[in-house]
């Protein structure tokens, strides 16, 4: 865990996971693609069983970005369960990110939430190539 916030510090000023909110749920990947934006990241959360439509992805004013669920309680149950080994409670979890990222889009298939992260670089930041004579 302490190698991930390193990580983060160094790709986009994260601080992980939020200090009031040190949690192992849901399990997540931060991760970056080989052939893409360096200031692009993305965040998948693990997160079978649950449904599309009570997801809520939420980035704060603060620079947090928020990922949470509200399960329907009042659900009738129609199974009886011999063992429940796949969470589907309520959860929130929070990050810090940044003032300066966006988010750019957010999926969820297959189980999976994917939360695509920009960090905004103005152009006079950003490294640009010298020409050699």
């Amino acid at each position: 865990m302490k190698h991930e916030r390193d990580l983060l510090d160094l790709a986009m000023g994260m601080a992980y996971p939020s200090q009031q909110q040190q949690t192992s749920f849901p399990k997540h990947n931060v991760y970056q693609m080989l052939d893409g934006s360096p200031y692009t990241y993305f965040m998948e959360f693990a997160l079978a069983g649950y449904d599309k439509n009570s997801l809520d992805v939420t980035l704060l004013s603060s620079g947090h970005l928020l990922v949470s669920s509200k399960t329907n309680s009042e659900r009738k149950e129609e199974r009886s369960y011999i063992h429940r080994g796949m969470a589907r409670r309520d959860f929130s979890t929070k990050f810090y990110v940044g003032k300066d990222v966006e988010v750019r889009n957010a999926t969820f298939t297959d189980g999976l939430l994917t939360v695509e992260l920009e960090k905004l670089v103005p152009e006079e930041q950003k490294p640009r190539s010298v020409e050699i004579r």
